[in-house]
């Protein structure tokens, strides 16, 4: 799933993530730093970061398995991109 902004952000998240316990974010349109947070459904963050470069891992082995938010976020641009994945 992509995602865009009036930035020209485009956004790439592997929505469905297994064993490896990890989850790729890429970024085409990129300015440093961006945050980003994995959501619970209840939109309450559970895990916050910073994306340091245009290609970036998540480490979710944390996480129980379940459906998931990841929020991409920039100073004065809340929500730059929302995307659900799942961990199976």
């Amino acid at each position: 799933m992509e995602g865009t902004h009036n930035m020209r952000l485009k956004v790439k998240i592997s929505s469905i993530t297994n064993h490896s316990g990890m989850v790729s974010v890429s970024i085409s349109y990129y300015r440093k730093p961006v945050d980003f947070s994995i959501l619970n459904l209840s939109g309450k963050p559970i895990l916050d970061g910073k994306i340091e470069s245009k290609q970036h891992d998540i480490d979710i082995s944390t996480l129980r398995k379940g459906m998931y938010f990841v929020s991409i976020n920039k100073i004065n641009y809340p929500i730059l991109h929302l995307q659900s994945i799942v961990i199976k």
